[in-house]
Formats: structure tokens, sequence, C-alpha cells
């Protein structure tokens, strides 16, 4: 509330004890290219991502030399980059003149530091919007600093900033303790790969890049291009250590860990599936050997196919009972790869095949070792109506096969920031209610309610998934349409509904009745605001079920 008036100001605090100066700087570094710094015992290594503003133009410098042993990545203005870069090569030679040695990598980003808090205290200057990743070597070691555009600065054994930058924060966080002992090569390498999680769909090339080194017996220096390409080159084609990849269905629901687990089982260069006893044909079945190699692997097989795939799965764990009931062995969908195999399969040996499923996996069956993760935890298809809703209302069992309440595997999403639910005299069983909702003197039995939903007076609600919405309809507003004859968003009085899925934003009118008492499997009403699929009625995003409608 108080923004406006402090924005302009670098030296004003905010009620909220806030200098919005500071921080609009470095917003610029977060919106700048990414940068990113890694540091040995022996080594740093500074690279970053070249950004042009158009096709037309070419990229800004994000690196500079300020000493043989210092140099700095910067993500944010580039303009303010070259003019700190410039004030530290001017302190470095100084120093050397004054003592006739190198200045400590530590002290100069100390007074680094001191220059941007200046900006803080002063009323006619603005901070610095850029942030500098200063690497380099002294009589103490390898130093890698981050210097902020507040003054803060912080030693680090890597970092990434600028744009995207998390991604590669993510790799570093995984790789960081083996920094310390790598070699030079394996360094770059590293920042390579960070420097690929950044760029989203980019190709990682020497053109996209910038790479520079200093070290012992090494002063700072650019790798130029040919150097940086064949390097690229080498870990794409050897694919020397690079992380597993994994390709999962976005139609299923599951509580594994595959991408952890399964990895950590992958035999060098081969694939990984993730299969479970469940229905059969329509996934697809494999048979595996006693090691849980693959050795044969059928997608969606019909008939005497179906048959053949048929195993005694009490190897698997299966007492004599269970077994016979679940004679097959299917794919979850869930496939991880070595990325450089990934890469041979797809560009390589089946350029021309578009399916994991259908084309990939099984032609990989007979050319390499496909070992197989066996999976016995809650997993299931959610690809149809049927099943997606009967997983979702599965959710309201006590208790529930899929928990989403499980500390040890927590759910995160983004905030809504809604109020608590209200609920008035209401008669709620084996459901799940949602933030924001309001309910008044209805019924809600083995459903789910989403945010945001409005259920009226005598409404019942049985056996259903209602979305939600995704905005409020004022008072006012609901009055308003009301007394014109029309909907509002939410269900109207004295409605009941069974066997539904509501979709986000529907207007259900009062008096209305959703049962499907005829039974009826399949319909396409989609001029009416609704469709039956596997006698389940979904009422479509955004539709209309007029005051009194029986359907």
């Amino acid at each position: 509330m108080f923004r406006n008036q402090y924005d302009t100001d670098v030296t004003t605090w905010s009620p909220a004890g806030r200098l919005f100066q500071v921080e609009y700087a470095m917003e610029a570094v977060k919106q700048g290219s990414a940068a990113i710094g890694l540091r040995s015992k022996s080594h740093v290594v500074l690279a970053c991502v070249n950004k042009s503003n158009s096709e037309l133009s070419s990229h800004q410098k994000k690196i500079f030399k300020v000493d043989d042993h210092i140099g700095v990545a910067i993500s944010g203005l580039t303009a303010d980059g070259r003019v700190l870069s410039r004030y530290m090569r001017n302190e470095c030679i100084n120093y050397f003149y004054s003592y006739e040695s190198q200045l400590p990598v530590g002290r100069l980003v100390v007074q680094l530091a001191d220059k941007a808090q200046v900006c803080t205290q002063r009323s006619w200057k603005r901070p610095y919007g850029v942030g500098l990743l200063v690497g380099g070597l002294d009589e103490s070691g390898a130093h890698l600093y981050y210097n902020c555009p507040s003054g803060n600065y912080f030693e680090y054994q890597a970092f990434a900033i600028g744009s995207r930058s998390q991604a590669a924060k993510t790799y570093l966080e995984r790789k960081f303790e083996t920094f310390m002992e790598s070699s030079r090569e394996n360094l770059i390498k590293d920042a390579l790969f960070a420097l690929r999680e950044t760029l989203q769909g980019e190709k990682l090339t020497s053109s996209t890049c910038t790479i520079a080194v200093v070290g012992v017996g090494e002063a700072f220096h650019i790798l130029d291009q040919e150097t940086v390409q064949a390097l690229i080159n080498e870990f794409e084609i050897a694919g020397e250590e690079a992380p597993a990849d994994e390709a999962a269905a976005p139609d299923q629901a599951d509580d594994s860990e595959s991408s952890a687990t399964a990895a950590d089982k992958v035999t060098p260069s081969d694939p990984d599936v993730a299969p479970m006893d469940i229905r059969a044909s329509d996934y697809g079945l494999m048979k595996i050997d006693e090691s849980g190699q693959i050795t044969q692997f059928a997608e969606k097989p019909k008939g005497s196919a179906l048959r053949a795939m048929r195993v005694d799965t009490s190897v698997l764990g299966l007492s004599e009972q269970e077994a016979p009931k679940y004679p097959y062995i299917a794919s979850m969908g869930v496939y991880v790869f070595r990325t450089d195999v990934l890469l041979k399969l797809l560009k390589s040996k089946y350029p021309s095949c578009n399916d994991f499923g259908s084309e990939i996996i099984p032609s990989a069956v007979k050319d390499h070792n496909v070992q197989a993760y066996l999976f016995s935890d809650y997993w299931e298809d959610i690809g149809t109506i049927k099943s997606f809703f009967d997983s979702n209302l599965a959710l309201t069992e006590q208790p529930p096969m899929f928990d989403f309440n499980d500390p040890k595997t927590p759910f995160y999403t983004s905030p809504r920031f809604l109020p608590p639910t209200k609920v008035e005299k209401c008669k709620i069983v084996d459901a799940i209610i949602s933030h924001g909702c309001f309910l008044q003197e209805c019924s809600v039995q083995h459903s789910i309610v989403g945010v945001r939903s409005r259920l009226d007076n005598d409404v019942e609600l049985e056996d259903t998934m209602m979305m939600g919405a995704d905005y409020y309809q004022t008072e006012s507003e609901i009055s308003s349409l009301l007394a014109a004859g029309k909907v509002p968003i939410g269900v109207g009085r004295n409605t009941k509904i069974r066997n539904c899925i509501i979709d986000m934003n529907a207007k259900i009118g009062k008096n209305v009745v959703i049962a499907n008492k005829d039974g009826v499997e399949e319909a396409n009403r989609s001029d009416e605001g609704f469709y039956i699929r596997s006698g389940i009625t979904v009422i479509l995003k955004n539709a209309t079920i007029k005051d009194g409608t029986n359907i």
C-alpha cells in the first residue's frame, strides 16, 4: 500500500522495512542471462549464456578479465558490469604497483561490496543492477564469490545467477561434494552440464555460451569456441557423467520415486522400465528373466498375443493363490535412460521411431540389456474418464491408497491465498473440501469439492468430483444474475447430483437433477453443456445447466 511513495528513493525505507530500488536492482540480476561459477582446490571455472536482443544483433560480453589471477562473470545490466570490472581492474593495478604482488581475491571482493553498498546510502546514486561471480586464485587457493547489488557478498563452492538459474543450482547442489577434488576438465564439463539446464529447449553450442578458466599455472583466459565445442561434442557423444533422463506418461498417478530408484539400477548404456502387475490388454506387457532383464516386450497385445505374454508371477513374490489372478507384468510407462544411450537410440539406431512403448522399447529389448524395476506400491492409469473419476474419489476413503498427507513425501502446489471454507449446517461424509468454498445447508457424500465452489441450500452431491472455480462472483453479482433468471457459478438450490464430474466454472441452476437414471453409457451433448462417458456425466468447463434440467 505504501509502494508508490517509496520506490523512487534509494535511501528511504518503506514502513515494511524495504528498499525498493535495491530490490529492483536484484530483480535485474534475476532477469539477466544465466552465469555459473565452480571451483576446485586448484581451479575456478566461470560460464555464461550468450543472449542477443534480436537475430540482427550480436550478444554482449558477460565475462571479463580483471587480472591474470581474477575474472568475473555477470548477470544483469551489462553496462554496470563493465563499469565495475574496470574499477576492479584499476584496484588490481594500483595494488600491484604499491606492493608488487597480486591483490588477494577476498580483499577485492570486500572493496567491491563496499562500493555497491555506498549506492544504497546516497540519494543521487542508484544501485548497480548487476550481480557478479568473482573467481580467482591467490596464495590461499582458489576462490569463488558472489557480489549482489545490496552490497552483500558470499563465498561459494559453486553458484548460479540469472534467468533460469534455479535449474543450474539443482544440478550443482547434486554434485558439489565432488567439485573440490575435480580435475580442470571435469570442472569445465560440470559447468557445461549446469549451463545446459538453464537453456530449456535450446541447444547448447559454443556460440550460445562462454567459458573461462583460471588456476594453478594458468592465467585467467576465455576458452576459444573450437575448444568449447569439442568439449560439448565429447559429453554429448560419449555421455561422460551424463545424468539419467526420465520419460513419464502424464496420465498416471503413483507414489514411486522412480527417477531416483530406477536410475541407481540402470546398467551402463541401458534404458530401464518400471512395471507392475495390473490389467493386461490396455498396457505394454513384458517377460523378464531371473536377473530382471526384459526378454520380451509387447505393447497392448490382444487375443493369442496377449495369452503368449502370461508368466508365473509367483517368482515376483505373489502367493500361489494370487499368482493365477495376476499372470502378467505390465509397464507403467516410466522409462529411465542414460542420456548418451537415449541420444543414440533416437538419433542413430531408431531415428524413424516416434513412440516409446510400441517402437523404441521393443526394439531396445532386442539389442540392449533393458532392466525392469519391479514396483508394487500404488499406481493407477488415469488416461480415461472412468479411471480418472474412480482414482480421485478413492482419495476420500479411509485410509486412502494414495496419501496426500504423508510427511515423508510432501506435495507442492502454487499458493492461492484463499480463505478457509465456510460450512453452515451441512452433512459431509467421506469427502474432501478445498479452500475458499461456501457450503450452506447441503449434503456432500463420497465427493470432492474444488476451490471456490458454492453449494446452495438443499444441494446433494454424491459420488461427484467438482473441480471448482477460477474466480469468485460477489454477492451482488450473484443476486443480480438470479434476479435476471440467469445462473451464477456453483450449484443452485435443491439440486441433486450423482456420479458426475463438474469441470471448472460450471454454472448449475436450481432444481436440477443429474443422475443418469437411464444408465446411458455414452452420449455427446456438448451443445447442452455435458457428455457421458462410461456412465459418468461430465459437465463441461464454463457450461451452464439451466434451472429444472434433468439429465
